[in-house]
């Protein structure tokens, strides 16, 4: 395998990972947000009832 050969499999390997990075970061946004919404909701569910009464 010549140098320009490896180069070439380590850009395209590189894109790759870019592409799989940028997913992940995306899935851990929102699984950011609805830990924030599940928070809230337990948060909730501890003061409503002492607002109700």
């Amino acid at each position: 395998m010549k140098a320009d050969e490896v180069l070439r499999l380590l850009e395209k390997h590189e894109e790759e990972c870019n592409r799989r990075y940028t997913k992940i970061e995306k899935s851990l946004d929102s699984l950011d947000y609805k830990l924030w919404g599940l928070a809230i909701l337990i948060i909730g569910t501890v003061f409503l009832p002492k607002v109700l009464l």
